[in-house]
């Protein structure tokens, strides 16, 4: 047990190191592959951009118009990948690249209608629910896990939000005629790429810090009483939150916009270069963009698959040793019989920080309640920790599940000629891309239906905000005044 945290470091920096240094060297050789042999400006331009990201809920590339084509030909597809022709007439090919694939451009264009069609109502929804949990969370008594919750809830909504309006526009308009428009382009460079992206990394970093809050108090029940005072949920994740804008505030620098004329017939033209910056800078924003992607969105995922697996395990210890300790040791060896009173020593002390914490807190929130609520739920610590942790487990793993293809799909990129975007796969990337974006928002939307499934608290705290009606279960208040303090519910 004493061997545990650094075992536990150990591991995780050994497992940081081996990703780190895979997905460095597979970036590396993708770009030295696709960047080295530029023979002219407008390839070096079309070079520069083909690394940029997705449009998240969307599935638009940053590469829209390559050229200064008329913003009304057929050229300005919904993809932006393949330019026929040039303002002085230069044939490009690019319209050749991607004959050979699996997928064709009409079938991906019914995919992304498909898409959008499931995705505008998944998002109302994720939007309508992440509202609800925020408010109840909100209500409750304060708590680490609680504030994690509702902050990861407020961070979907943001997320959803910002991915809503090209999504609702492309569902209604299309994107052919949706990408004539200066101002969607305009938002969809500057909002969805920067801010919906970036927020994804932020809920993936918080998601984490929310298993590793859980496991440490699952298995580090004594020693986390010494650590109270670090555990500060909305620090961490405004920290977080601004490295991570920080990080990636090079996306508002990659192109710009140009709004001109096509000649005489006055037909708008609407341009996405690259601007002289990434042109002149292209190894820097490839850095950024790797280690950005390392550090709030690999990084994160590998932690907290670890964390989970972490949790559970310790989770089961703690069944095995209270079960040999209800059985009065019998059948156990010596060493069984040992960890069962370590983990019941730890489980009784466990319990009183609990009720130390909570009075401590009791003078930075909420009192009120019911006084016929008073007492009802004395005694119910553990049981309530077990359904935390519960919420936390069945939270983070469906997360993970949801997130882990959108994320780790682009390495296949790596490993197989033509999956790639301008390869001989393009449409079919661009279909799984905005597939595995689709399960993102599902898992944006699904907190809600978690929460009330796996928590009881939370269960009273709907009914309560949206009834009306007291609950006795959703506050626990005071004990009687003699008592030194009050008792939540506190999923410390």
């Amino acid at each position: 047990m004493a061997n545990g945290p650094k075992q536990t470091i150990v591991r995780f920096l050994l497992v940081t190191s081996l990703v780190w240094g895979g997905l460095h060297w597979q970036t590396q050789t993708v770009h030295a592959t696709s960047h080295t042999d530029v023979a002219s400006p407008r390839q070096a331009q079309n070079a520069a951009l083909s690394y940029t990201d997705s449009f998240p809920a969307t599935g638009e590339s940053i590469t829209t118009a390559k050229s200064q084509a008329p913003a009304s030909s057929s050229c300005c597809d919904e993809l932006g990948e393949a330019n026929s022709s040039s303002a002085g007439g230069e044939d490009t090919g690019d319209q050749f690249l991607f004959l050979d694939g699996l997928l064709t451009e009409d079938d991906y264009g019914r995919v992304s209608e498909f898409v959008n069609i499931v995705a505008v109502p998944i998002m109302l929804v994720g939007i309508a629910t992440n509202a609800i949990s925020v408010l109840v969370y909100t209500r409750m008594p304060s708590s680490v896990t609680s504030t994690y919750f509702s902050l990861t809830s407020g961070l979907d909504i943001l997320y959803l939000l910002t991915a809503f309006p090209t999504t609702f526009v492309g569902l209604v308009m299309g994107k052919l005629q949706a990408m004539r428009s200066v101002y969607y382009i305009y938002y969809v460079l500057y909002v969805t790429n920067y801010v919906t992206s970036t927020t994804r990394k932020v809920i993936v970093c918080v998601t984490m810090l929310t298993s590793l809050d859980r496991y440490l108090v699952v298995a580090f029940p004594i020693r986390i009483r010494a650590l109270e005072h670090l555990r500060r949920p909305k620090l961490y994740t405004f920290i977080v939150a601004g490295l991570a804008y920080l990080f990636d505030i090079n996306l508002a620098f990659k192109n710009k916009v140009i709004v001109g004329s096509h000649g005489d017939s006055n037909q708008t033209t609407i341009s996405i270069l690259p601007t002289q910056t990434l042109l002149e800078n292209r190894q820097l924003f490839l850095d950024l963009n790797l280690t950005s992607s390392i550090i709030f969105q690999y990084t994160p995922l590998v932690m907290l698959v670890l964390f989970n697996i972490l949790l559970v395990v310790s989770l089961a210890r703690h069944s095995r040793a209270m079960k040999v300790r209800l059985g009065g040791g019998k059948g156990g060896d010596g060493k069984k019989r040992k960890s069962a009173e370590l983990f019941s020593s730890e489980d009784e002390q466990w319990k009183g920080q609990e009720t130390a914490a909570d009075n401590t807190t009791r003078h930075e929130h909420r009192t009120s309640g019911d006084p016929a609520d008073r007492g009802a739920n004395a005694g119910k610590g553990p049981k309530r920790q077990r359904s935390v942790t519960r919420t936390v487990l069945v939270y983070s793993f469906v997360f993970t599940l949801l997130a882990l293809p959108y994320t780790l799909y682009p390495l296949l990129s790596s490993l197989i000629p033509g999956f790639a975007v301008y390869g001989r796969e393009h449409h079919l990337v661009m279909a799984l891309s905005i597939i595995f974006l689709l399960l993102d928002v599902v898992s944006s939307a699904m907190n809600f239906f978690i929460y009330f499934a796996t928590g009881s608290t939370f269960r009273a705290g709907v009914f309560k905000l949206l009834c009306g009606g007291r609950s006795s279960r959703f506050l626990v208040v005071s004990r009687p005044s003699s008592a030194v303090g009050t008792r939540e519910s506190r999923t410390s």
